[in-house]
């Protein structure tokens, strides 16, 4: 026994049912679509690279123009490299610090930021540095981490000029230095077989080795048989100057030169002995120019 067929004018109602109801959802469905668009186009015009990555397979869902711009790859060619996004775009010294970066995301509540710098290559194979932050985007239903959002920030220019002052620091570090060893240490022929340093401002270990130095050339270079060595600019009179003040005695000795202490003070004397100067051997004048006048008379005579 065979069904009887429905009725034309029922089947006709029916289809006119369904396609009522489909123009109903089209209509629901069109200020949906709007936004949408209107989102898109927002997220376009923003100067940012702004992305939303599958968490799981790390592959791109979606990138704006502001990203394929930078990287040199549409959009869609960054959907297509899928789970090869990362390994291919980051760079192989900075995948340790994303991983860590990656499980940090794991842990972090709704809303929270989290930021990384690292670099990533451009078609052309240049590698440029990205400075992200990225947040959660969306949970699977075990809120699990399904997506996440980031907004990225082309470092490099800053990169570079950072390097650029740090080289320039220490560029005039080193010349600072220099003119301050040679500033420090000036040597001064006073006549015949005298010379004069002052030593002026802080003496650390390098600038005390800088003195003994520039001295003991200074004594064999002009046969100098009498150095003068005035304090009486030195900072911090501590044991390091005094420890430098009796090293250079003792070394002009074995030169055959006598050092003359010129400006010690009260304090500097006290430290002499507690160092165990022998002060019969170190000769001292209240000033540089009594120090002087004593070179001179000794020439003289």
């Amino acid at each position: 026994m065979t069904s009887s067929p429905l009725p034309l004018t029922a089947t006709q109602d029916e289809a006119s049912s369904i396609a009522e109801r489909i123009a109903q959802l089209e209509a629901s469905m069109l200020p949906i679509r709007r936004e949408i668009d209107r989102l898109k186009h927002l997220a376009s015009l923003i100067p940012a690279n702004i992305y939303i990555m599958d968490f799981k397979q790390l592959n791109a869902v979606y990138s704006n123009r502001e990203l394929s711009a930078l990287f040199d790859y549409t959009a869609e060619e960054l959907r297509r490299m899928g789970t090869a996004l990362v390994p291919t775009l980051v760079h192989p010294d900075d995948l340790t610090r994303y991983s860590a970066h990656l499980e940090r995301l794991t842990q972090i509540e709704d809303g929270e930021v989290l930021k990384l710098d690292y670099r990533i290559r451009l078609r052309s194979g240049e590698y440029r540095w990205l400075r992200t932050f990225e947040q959660v985007f969306s949970r699977n239903p075990d809120r699990s981490v399904h997506q996440i959002l980031g907004v990225g920030i082309d470092l490099t220019e800053e990169r570079q000029a950072e390097v650029e002052r740090a080289y320039l620091r220490e560029e005039l570090l080193h010349a600072q230095t220099a003119a301050l060893q040679e500033i420090g240490t000036p040597l001064v022929p006073i006549t015949s077989g005298v010379i004069a340093m002052p030593l002026i401002g802080s003496i650390d270990e390098q600038r005390a080795a800088r003195i003994l130095d520039v001295l003991l050339d200074g004594i064999a270079e002009r046969r100098a048989r009498m150095a003068l060595l005035d304090v009486t600019g030195a900072k911090d009179v501590d044991a390091r100057l005094a420890a430098t003040i009796l090293k250079v005695a003792r070394a002009a000795s074995l030169l055959g030169a006598e050092v003359v202490v010129t400006g010690i003070q009260p304090e500097m004397a006290r430290i002499l002995v507690q160092e165990g100067a022998n002060l019969g051997q170190l000769k001292a004048c209240a000033t540089l120019q009594e120090g002087i006048t004593l070179a001179l008379s000794r020439a003289a005579g």
